[in-house]
């Protein structure tokens, strides 16, 4: 969507059904998104792969936040849950925020992302995606942002100990085996979608 359409969105309070139709669409779009990822991953394209699985994170994180303002009461909810509702919708931080908080979406999936893929970026020698320049650890949720943007763009990056630095690409950065723990994540996250998104969808209005 570009920016003058977006800003022509109305800001208001969304309907069941416009929030239903969400849902749908957010599903539609992570199982192409995963799809899509798994063939590029059987094609040695595991870069574009991993940023696509990011992307499809993303989408089942803003089904997650249809889900949330879904099963509130519509008659008292507040201008400032609905404002909040849509910076979750629009912002890439937040979006990432929400696929790392899911501990009730789909169980020990945080510990997964923790403990797995951290493990993995270390072991390949990247830990640029996991620490600030203080060489503080960066979080999940700016490291689900630096990975994706890792896969898409090249970038400089200090050469060793030096002030030299070094133009690299994606196919320098992203390492297969951490293209295969996000996905592998995004499959088993949208897996419990499948079995949590219709029981609220076959609710009927209260």
């Amino acid at each position: 969507m570009n920016a003058s359409h977006r800003s022509r969105t109305a800001r208001r309070q969304l309907t069941r059904v416009e929030l239903e139709l969400a849902i749908l669409a957010c599903r539609r779009n992570a199982r192409r998104l995963l799809d899509d990822a798994e063939a590029l991953m059987e094609n040695d394209r595991c870069e574009s792969a991993v940023a696509l699985a990011c992307v499809g994170l993303e989408e089942l994180a803003k089904l997650r936040v249809c889900l949330d303002l879904l099963k509130e009461d519509s008659a008292s909810l507040t201008s400032a849950r609905v404002e909040e509702f849509w910076k979750l919708w629009y912002d890439h931080a937040r979006k990432a925020g929400q696929a790392f908080t899911t501990i009730d979406f789909a169980g020990r999936q945080a510990d997964f992302f923790a403990g797995g893929i951290s493990a993995g970026l270390v072991h390949a020698g990247m830990k640029g995606l996991l620490t600030l320049e203080s060489g503080q650890p960066v979080g999940p949720v700016r490291f689900l942002v630096n990975l994706r943007e890792a896969a898409l763009y090249t970038d400089f990056v200090r050469s060793g100990h030096g002030a030299e630095y070094v133009a690299v690409g994606p196919e320098t950065v992203v390492e297969e085996s951490v293209a295969g723990l996000v996905i592998a994540g995004l499959r088993k996250l949208f897996e419990y979608v499948e079995l949590s998104v219709q029981p609220v969808l076959e609710t009927p209005q209260g």
